[in-house]
């Protein structure tokens, strides 16, 4: 761990900044050893993930790369998914396909951001597209849709792949927030009721005791 220079210089970064973050794993800030990505997950606690360098790697390398990704991927409590150019998810892990209520089979048989996310696909896309370098993370709110038509929201945090310098796809995770928006809309509830209770409160004194607003009246 202390021979880890840029894992320690990620980690200080999200505890101070708490901020989605990715970082080069080479001390040298080049691709050869991939990346570091590191953000704050719904428990307040840290996820950290390694994506190896697109650049340096053989299509063999590339294959292996891929088998340790997913390994790693389906070890992970968060939701990871992986899209290519066109929108087609190569890639969710376990937690992932659970949650939405697909399976492997349904992903080989294809399936499109379109699919998951009806309503916010395009928005999605754009974002996805304003990734252009290595280091950039965006991360977002969205609406997904389960298989059972069961509307969800979620926060992702997705980077680009690279490979010879160009952009081969993306991958990110997915984080369900439906628990995080019960409590806001809970608090937004009692909020209104207190408000409402608090302005009707004078009115209905009025109406039952007149002398509230009249003291100089018998």
């Amino acid at each position: 761990m202390i021979n880890r220079v840029k894992l320690i210089e990620l980690l200080n970064h999200l505890h101070l900044t708490g901020d989605t973050h990715k970082i080069a794993a080479s001390p040298t800030g080049d691709d050869s050893e991939g990346y570091y990505m590191g953000f704050l997950l719904t428990s307040g606690k840290f996820c950290n993930n390694m994506g190896a360098g697109y650049e340096q790697r053989s299509k063999d390398d590339q294959n292996r790369q891929g088998i340790v990704f997913e390994k790693f991927a389906d070890l992970l409590p968060e939701m990871v998914y992986e899209v290519d150019l066109t929108g087609k998810i190569l890639y969710g892990n376990r937690q992932g396909l659970t949650f939405f209520g697909y399976s492997k089979e349904d992903l080989e048989s294809g399936i499109y951001i379109k699919t998951i996310f009806p309503d916010n696909y395009k928005e999605m896309i754009e974002n996805l597209k304003s990734l252009r370098s290595p280091g950039q993370i965006s991360s977002n709110e969205y609406f997904g849709r389960k298989k059972d038509g069961t509307l969800v929201p979620v926060v992702t945090h997705s980077f680009a792949l690279f490979f010879n310098d160009k952009i081969v796809g993306y991958r990110g995770v997915v984080t369900d927030i439906s628990k995080q928006k019960e409590y806001e809309n809970q608090i937004i509830r009692e909020k209104a009721f207190l408000e409402h209770l608090y302005n009707s409160t004078p009115a209905a004194i009025a109406i039952t005791n007149p002398r509230y607003y009249f003291h100089d009246q018998p």
